[in-house]
């Protein structure tokens, strides 16, 4: 997945366009020069500047609008400014020196991109965000609320939190509605779990699973494995978790 923000913004009297994560700006003077910083996200199941905890990425793709002078990225974890004028483009690991996973829940990197085109100097600023996974779905009790089964539960996204929600769900007779998501999330009550219109009706079937995510970190996550009390009796539901 590709995911442009292009930065344009005059800035008076100081010769410089900046700006971060949004569309062209403007005030004071027509734009007159920009740089675009392109993230590179290396699956589809990313959303933007989200990454599964423990994945790694190295490459970034820049768009300046024109010739330029100087250009460089510099991240915030710790590197220092690497030059990338003439470098192809997408700048690749070979290009950067560096390449960045984290393993905690909400780990940052901030790239800034800087360029000048002799006259004028802007940058592009972007983060990129690690976060974990939420589980929900229909299944039988199984023999063990591990983490294969929390895995195989077929609804899930990244997220900041555990609202994951899901419309028309076949909640198939005699099996039960489940939900996983980290410890780290918590506090949770009953009454965060709405099935259909009716709030409450889950408990805690499992706490500290420890789940490690799909990726090359291997740093397991304990989560918390919810299901519903009730179990289903053949019908679409909706299943909506509060934040």
């Amino acid at each position: 997945m590709t995911t442009r923000w292009r930065t344009s913004r005059w800035l008076p009297g100081r010769g410089v366009c900046g700006g971060s994560g949004g569309g062209p700006g403007g005030g004071g003077g027509a734009p007159v020069f920009s740089v675009d910083l392109v993230k590179i996200t290396p699956s589809p199941l990313e959303l933007g500047a989200v990454l599964p905890i423990g994945l790694q990425f190295n490459t970034i793709e820049t768009s300046p609008a024109g010739p330029l002078v100087s250009a460089s990225i510099q991240d915030d974890d710790g590197n220092p400014a690497v030059d990338i004028l003439g470098q192809v483009d997408p700048v690749p690991n070979a290009g950067m020196g560096f390449s960045y996973t984290k393993t905690a829940i909400g780990g940052t990197v901030d790239f800034t991109y800087a360029a000048n085109d002799g006259a004028t100097n802007a940058q592009d600023v972007e983060r990129y965000v690690w976060l974990p996974r939420v589980y929900l779905g229909v299944a039988a009790i199984p023999g063990a609320i591990d983490e294969a089964f929390v895995e195989a539960l077929p609804q899930n996204e990244i997220r900041a939190d555990k609202g994951i929600s899901r419309a028309s769900v076949w909640w198939a007779a005699g099996q039960y509605v489940w939900v996983a998501f980290p410890q780290a999330f918590n506090p949770t009550t009953t009454f965060d779990f709405l099935i259909g219109a009716f709030p409450g009706g889950f408990l805690l079937a499992q706490a500290g699973v420890s789940v490690t995510p799909n990726t090359p970190s291997g740093v397991p996550i304990l989560y918390d494995v919810w299901r519903s009390i009730g179990s289903g009796v053949g019908a679409v539901v909706d299943v909506v978790v509060s934040p």
